[in-house]
């Protein structure tokens, strides 16, 4: 549901940005006066009415560009809109794996990062420098599964034998809509180069993690004392991901007009 609304929301705005693009319109009204003889005299008047578009205001063409940053790979639509207002378009996605120890339990560490976002881009000073706000799909995820270590599988400082527990496996995510701010640097609206290099610095409020941990005890003297452990080894991991509800956004990238 909450992907529908996004793909709305951008259906929407390109609906809004093809809408308001800048026209504007003028008339020259031009009057002569003139005299044939000393008692005929005559006056003229011309009126012209035209309309400019973004084209004719000086407002460069929309343009395609990747980048690579801490969220993956990505590509990125630009639409200028008006002479200091861009509207961007972008996707990333990116796969990764790892093996880590957290809160003393060792796990592999399985990393997604898909991501999509409607971000508008003004340049306050006519040049590449902008300030940008939008929302963001968040498709970030964790998944952690417990591996033993000498035939044990240490969790909330109790060690446990691998027999006895089963599997114990952590899915962690974020909220799916995220608001975004930023600064960069990026291809101002009036640029009529057909390249550009882009970079961004920026924050995806993504919220608290949401963390689950399941558990599969193999032996019933042992279960409720398991499941007291993985209770407490879920709260840290909570707490200690919890900075990541401010996620970093950073990439720099290439553009091309066409």
């Amino acid at each position: 549901m909450k992907q529908l609304l996004l793909i709305t929301l951008m259906a929407s705005v390109t609906t809004i940005a093809n809408a308001t693009s800048p026209t504007k319109s003028y008339t020259t009204t031009s009057t002569k006066s003139y005299t044939t003889s000393p008692t005929k005299s005559y006056t003229t008047t011309s009126t012209k009415s035209y309309t400019t578009t973004s084209s004719s205001l000086g407002l460069s063409r929309p343009s395609v560009g990747v980048k690579l940053g801490t969220l993956g790979l990505g590509l990125e639509y630009t639409k200028p809109i008006r002479e200091k207002l861009n509207l961007r378009f972008a996707g990333t996605h990116s796969n990764g794996s790892k093996s880590d120890t957290i809160d003393g339990v060792n796990v592999d560490v399985k990393i997604k990062t898909p991501t999509l976002a409607v971000i508008a881009d003004y340049h306050p000073f006519n040049n590449g420098f902008r300030t940008s706000a939008g929302l963001m799909y968040n498709g970030v995820k964790l998944d952690l599964k417990a591996q033993p270590v000498n035939g044990t599988i240490k969790i909330n400082d109790v060690n446990y034998a691998a027999n006895d527990v089963g599997s114990l496996s952590t899915d962690v995510d974020f909220n799916k809509i995220a608001p975004y701010l930023g600064i960069g640097w990026g291809k101002n609206p009036t640029n009529k180069r057909r390249w550009a290099f882009n970079a961004e610095l920026g924050v995806m409020f993504s919220g608290s993690p949401n963390v689950d941990t399941t558990v599969t005890c193999g032996n019933a003297a042992i279960c409720n004392e398991l499941e007291k452990d993985v209770t407490e080894y879920t709260k840290e991991l909570s707490n200690d991901l919890d900075p990541l509800k401010a996620l970093p956004v950073i990439s720099i990238g290439v553009s091309k007009s066409f």
